[in-house]
């Protein structure tokens, strides 16, 4: 087996599948990647039991083979020698890699242990906007935990006539309700892939979304990405009781930029404390941020101008409102709701921190 291609290419070809498979991963097979090769292109498959993605690339070969390598190698391999072409040649199971001043080469195993994409019914599907999606997921995966048996540590995507993205991590909560439509469905997405699937969403590229009870399966381009469905309830009834609180809530109007800048200065002693809290102190004409910390005795303070309706002090975990105001644009309305939670809302995006003790 032998064909030339350039190293760009290849390249493009690997490159989605870098937040799939894992170099450490248990299984030794899914630290490869599969390679099919046919007289129509190279189909390249990673794998780490959650979730599959293929990627094509089209191209006469003239040639039929299937094989795994090293993806890590692989892909150092062709960013060492960028944008040149370069010979691939198999030859007793070492796959060979033609630049123009040296050669490479790489063990080849067996794609027979390779796991087979399943094949599946898929009794569900829906469209949605790329661009849209992976914004939303975005803010999305700052709002989740790594616990991987517990619903509430998923993303949850209702779909229907509209399709409506929650996550929490019970101590803030997002939601956005995103253009697109479909079977009715709620999936569960787990942090883990759903940051994967965020890094392999092209830009401007409509999503063809196929589902059942059991995996999930996302079709763009030339990129096929199948992931396994998270099981449980995710508490959608209780979980919109709290974001809805957000419309009547008391209004902060503040400079956001200003307000941004005040709470990075007030908490710079504090940033590597393990107690992250700050004290918002309301006032009618200014905002108090205060960062007293009793453990290194350090303490940060800043006011800025504000206007709310009434005095109040509530203290928050500042890395996380640092956090989830960095995913929303430059203009989000802030609010305080009657249990003192952090409102922050823009177009159809709602964020929601609770206070501290």
């Amino acid at each position: 087996m032998k064909f030339k291609i350039n190293t760009k290419e290849l390249t493009s070809l690997l490159n989605p599948l870098q937040s799939v498979i894992n170099d450490n991963h248990i299984v030794p097979i899914l630290q490869n990647v599969k390679i099919d090769i046919s007289e129509k292109g190279i189909n390249v498959t990673g794998d780490n039991h959650e979730t599959n993605c293929e990627n094509f690339l089209k191209l006469k070969t003239g040639l039929k083979d299937s094989f795994c390598v090293n993806f890590n190698m692989l892909l150092s391999i062709v960013r060492a020698v960028p944008n040149q072409d370069v010979d691939l040649r198999l030859e007793k199971n070492i796959f060979y890699i033609k630049h123009n001043k040296g050669e490479f080469e790489l063990p080849v195993f067996s794609s027979n242990e390779f796991p087979e994409t399943p094949e599946e019914d898929f009794t569900g599907k829906a469209l949605v906007d790329g661009v849209i999606l992976k914004s939303c997921l975005k803010i999305a995966n700052k709002f989740t935990l790594n616990e991987a048996l517990d619903p509430m540590s998923n993303i949850s995507i209702q779909i229907g006539k509209k399709i409506t993205i929650r996550a929490t991590n019970r101590f803030s909560l997002f939601r956005e309700v995103i253009k697109g439509k479909g079977d009715e469905k709620i999936i569960l997405l787990s942090g883990k892939a759903s940051t994967g699937l965020l890094s392999l969403i092209e830009d401007a590229e409509d999503i063809d979304m196929f589902y059942n009870d059991n995996r999930i399966y996302f079709k763009f381009g030339k990129k096929k990405i199948m992931i396994i469905q998270q099981q449980g309830n995710f508490p959608i009834d209780n979980f919109d009781g709290i974001i809805n609180t957000s419309k009547g809530a008391n209004e902060l109007k503040v400079d956001v930029s200003e307000f941004n800048s005040a709470l990075k200065r007030a908490t710079t002693l504090s940033s590597k404390e393990k107690e992250h809290k700050i004290s918002l102190n309301f006032r009618k004409n200014n905002l108090e941020f205060l960062c007293d910390n009793t453990m290194s005795g350090t303490k940060g303070q800043e006011v800025i101008k504000s206007d709310f309706p009434e005095e109040k002090s509530v203290s928050y975990n500042f890395k996380m409102l640092q956090e989830i105001l960095s995913v929303f644009d430059n203009k989000p309305k802030l609010s305080i709701n009657e249990k003192n939670c952090f409102c922050i809302t823009s177009n159809k995006k709602t964020g929601i921190l609770a206070p501290r003790g």
